[in-house]
């Protein structure tokens, strides 16, 4: 049996010099704990909604993304807004928060005419152009659903509908690059009619690209728009729509030389505002246009350039249908001799 044992731990010597050793270390033992493998881990609870956090750092994090404090100013008696970093908005002792778009759903109705042009024909990439227009666009709150700002975390905030969740960043945001081609689709249905040759071939190959089966290039976009998130999202500067009045500006690249602008927006508002369906074949778009021109001769003469302009795009259709069958043709005649 050991002359000495220390009461801290465990230590034992029959030697007098190293037992005052143990007890003279710079760093003292520590006493003996009868649950030795347990690790108490601190953990820091949000007072709004429970959830609980490793770090204060953590914690404080979620509350400036969630759970920004609102202070009141001012007479009660007078409105007084106060809006956190949150778009949580009060007015007098009334808190609002905005209502939230789920992540992944996008509405075109949101986006203006030429909001919506500049997503189209955006040379960097219309995924991106999306996320400026919507997401990233201080006007529009309800489109405030996403939040990445660690990008060494492999997860980030995202509404759902309901609430805040977590989710993977590549699994949220390949959900928002299909959503978005979506978008292209619709838009690019919008302008088609106006566009220029290089516009009309450039166009859908970004909308090929969102596509989930071409992986490769999925996956590229999906790098993009997570690079593009998280350097811009706190950068939200309300910016005047400018709609550039000079009709050689670089903007309207992917416009036809017959149209400007102003006839493209007021044609595209004008099949709106009758329910012209721009999903449609040109063909039943051409059927239902020239319904209303019958109705009316001031219709007749609004629409007259762009029927004009619907006959050539059909009329070049049906010439390249051809060309693909005479080619066909052509091949199986060679085959056979």
């Amino acid at each position: 049996m050991a002359k000495f044992e220390c009461n801290n731990c465990t230590y034992k010597t029959n030697h007098q010099s190293k037992f005052d050793q143990h007890l003279n270390r710079k760093i003292p033992c520590v006493k003996n704990n009868l649950h030795k493998n347990v690790k108490k881990i601190d953990t820091y609870s949000c007072e709004e909604c429970n959830k609980e956090f490793a770090s204060k750092q953590s914690l404080t994090r979620h509350n400036d993304a969630f759970h920004n404090e609102i202070k009141i100013v001012g007479d009660n008696n007078i409105p007084t807004i106060i809006k956190g970093n949150n778009n949580v908005v009060a007015i007098n002792n009334l808190v609002i928060q905005p209502i939230l778009n789920k992540y992944d759903e996008y509405d075109i109705n949101n986006l203006t005419i030429y909001e919506q042009y500049l997503s189209l024909t955006s040379k960097t990439s219309p995924y991106t152009a999306l996320l400026d227009n919507y997401n990233l666009n201080p006007t529009k709150e309800k489109y405030h659903n996403m939040i990445y700002k660690d990008d060494h975390r492999s997860t980030m905030e995202v509404y759902d509908g309901n609430k805040w969740i977590k989710e993977v960043v590549n699994n949220a945001l390949s959900n928002v690059v299909c959503s978005e081609r979506i978008m292209i689709g619709l838009i690019f249905n919008r302008f088609r009619i106006f566009l220029n040759r290089k516009a009309t071939k450039l166009i859908p190959q970004a909308y090929y690209f969102g596509y989930k089966e071409n992986y490769y290039f999925h996956k590229k976009v999906v790098q993009n728009i997570k690079l593009h998130l998280y350097n811009n999202q706190k950068n939200k500067n309300e910016v005047e729509e400018k709609i550039p009045k000079n009709e050689d500006n670089e903007v309207w690249w992917a416009i036809t030389k017959r149209f400007k602008w102003s006839e493209v927006e007021s044609y595209i508002n004008k099949m709106d505002e009758y329910e012209i369906n721009f999903d449609k074949t040109l063909d039943e778009i051409k059927d239902d246009i020239n319904k209303l021109c019958k109705e009316d001769q001031k219709m007749a003469k609004f629409f007259k350039k762009l029927l004009l302009q619907i006959n050539d795009f059909i009329k070049d259709f049906n010439n390249a249908q051809n060309s693909d069958v005479s080619s066909e043709e052509l091949n199986s005649d060679k085959g056979s001799e």
